[in-house]
């Protein structure tokens, strides 16, 4: 169900209408990106990544604060919001912590 599922994610994004669409990874890139391409969304208002970095790094130069961010998660994103913390204590709430974790995190160069 994963084609499925990332096209019905593109509805929902839409229905959203959002400022701006960041995708992260393959699946997204394969699946979700076609069907938002062909609906009414601007494309300038889409960019797609294939790592978290790629994503971490456009988002370092784009939000200047106050922005709201949705993430659906998968590949690794716990360590893009880790990197945009305001309060960095706050990184050990999220997901996947530990040296195994870390160790992966830093294999994406996060």
């Amino acid at each position: 169900y994963e084609k499925e599922e990332h096209e019905k994610l593109a509805g929902a994004i839409v229905a959203l209408s959002p400022e701006k669409i960041i995708l992260v990874g393959p699946r997204l890139r394969t699946h979700t990106l076609p069907v938002l391409q062909k609906s009414s969304i601007s494309k300038d208002k889409i960019v797609c990544f294939d790592s978290p970095r790629g994503a971490l790094d456009y988002l370092e130069k784009e939000i200047s604060g106050g922005e709201a961010i949705l993430f659906k998660g998968a590949r690794f994103l716990e360590g893009i919001v880790e990197h945009l913390l305001y309060t960095k204590s706050d990184r050990d709430q999220l997901c996947r912590r530990g040296a195994v974790w870390d160790a992966r995190r830093k294999k994406w160069g996060l």
